[in-house]
């Protein structure tokens, strides 16, 4: 073991041959983004434009010159730095989030089920759990999404150790994971499934129900709607006495992270295009890192409740697939009537509107079936005449019968990093 270990994941700390040392404020905040940045290293710019983006040039570089000043004290040369960068010395160090993710795979053999399990251990909390920065918006914004890449790492290996062990007749041995995994993602009815699978594959029929009964009042509570068809079916099954060892009748209950089944040659979807669109010269994303979040969790969990086949994430935008039109008109009616409430409770004014791009009706798969290509339909048209006055905007030119869009098509839950990592 390293003699020097660098905890992210969780409340930060540095731990030195066993020995802990918190490290609070921007200090540790520098050492987390050098952790995740391309070879551990960052220009001194770059980190100044990060932490201090609103202080005068020379104080923000004094600033950077007493944090690195502060770091060197900690024993272990944990950083250094030239003239044009600052790095972090990876010699003797051990992140915790590099471990996290080098074991987070899609478990094909027993040699790889150990370290999965270890690697879904070290994620105790979110990534830099409690740390608040004032004043630093583009770093609050990056520790954002950071933290949703991942939870969406936990998420693809909680899903890929939970099938192992089904598969394996061992189902019991996921669900304090998968229990954790409900916690962290409440409304996520793939999570629900594979939990009520696990239990009733376990012989637990009772907990079964309970994890039904545990979601339906969080949908209500958070969402005002009732469990999909899919999951319904399952409990069903369950009551039933039809599920056994993870199979109900022939419908084994598929995690939405699961590889795509083959697809015709054509398909059919309704598609949006859903983003924040600025309202008023003064509003800043910067300054409204809190409210992207906000519409990144209601836009996600609102797709999975919908029953999306298809959700990209594009920095504060996404690009999400239904099988049918009215399903994608009554998603996005939903989501400007959730955005409305969360805007109204915020304090800081202007807010930003939903923005709904052009969509398509018909897509058509090209080469190995990984791009799409796809005519546009008129949702957005039908969406301006039913939703609230003034609660989004409509935008034009994505997606039209002259110049289709290009898309590359990736499964709900297996999202692309949303931090270029």
């Amino acid at each position: 073991m390293s003699d020097i270990q660098l905890r992210l994941l969780g409340a930060p700390a540095i731990v030195i041959r066993g020995k802990c040392l918190e490290v609070r404020g921007k200090p540790v905040a520098l050492l987390a983004y050098l952790a995740r940045q391309p070879g551990y290293r960052c220009g001194r710019e770059k980190a100044i434009s990060v932490f201090w983006p609103d202080d005068p040039p020379e104080r923000a570089r004094h600033n950077l010159r007493q944090t690195l000043w502060y770091l060197r004290r900690v024993p272990g040369r944990l950083v250094t730095a030239s003239r044009s960068s600052v790095a972090l010395e990876t010699g003797a160090l051990c992140i915790d989030v590099d471990e996290f993710l080098a074991g987070i795979v899609e478990v094909e053999n027993p040699m790889q089920v150990s370290r999965l399990r270890a690697s879904l251990s070290l994620y105790s909390e979110d990534f830099l759990d409690g740390l608040d920065l004032a004043g630093a918006t583009t770093f609050e914004e990056w520790l954002l999404f950071e933290r949703e890449h991942l939870r969406s790492c936990y998420y693809r290996g909680a899903f890929s150790l939970a099938r192992w062990d089904l598969e394996a007749g061992s189902p019991a041995h996921s669900i304090p994971i998968m229990e954790r995994l409900a916690r962290m993602e409440p409304v996520d009815e793939a999570v629900a499934r594979m939990l009520i699978t696990l239990h009733t594959a376990s012989g637990q029929q009772a907990a079964a129900i309970r994890c039904y009964q545990t979601l339906t009042r969080v949908l209500d509570r958070e969402l005002g709607a009732d469990p999909a068809p899919e999951t319904r079916i399952l409990i069903a099954d369950v009551r039933a006495g039809r599920l056994q060892g993870g199979a109900s009748s022939g419908r084994q209950p598929q995690p939405h992270i699961s590889q795509p089944a083959a697809k015709p040659a054509r398909s059919y979807f309704a598609a949006l295009r859903c983003g924040l669109s600025p309202t008023g010269s003064d509003f800043s994303y910067e300054r409204s890192a809190g409210l992207t979040g906000e519409y990144r969790y209601i836009t996600e969990a609102l797709a999975g409740q919908y029953g999306a086949v298809h959700v990209e994430p594009k920095a504060r935008a996404h690009l999400i697939l239904f099988s049918e039109v009215d399903t994608a008109v009554q998603f996005g009616l939903k989501l400007l009537e959730l955005w409305a409430r969360t805007v109204r409770s915020a304090v800081r004014q202007p807010q930003p509107l939903i923005r709904i791009g052009c969509h398509f009706g018909e897509c058509t798969p090209l080469g190995n079936g990984e791009a799409w290509i796809g005519r546009a339909a008129e949702i957005a048209r039908r969406l301006e005449e039913l939703a609230e006055a003034g609660s989004l905007v409509i935008t034009d030119g994505a997606l039209d019968l002259l110049t289709p869009g290009l898309y590359r098509y990736v499964p709900v839950g297996q999202m692309p990093a949303l931090s270029g990592h």
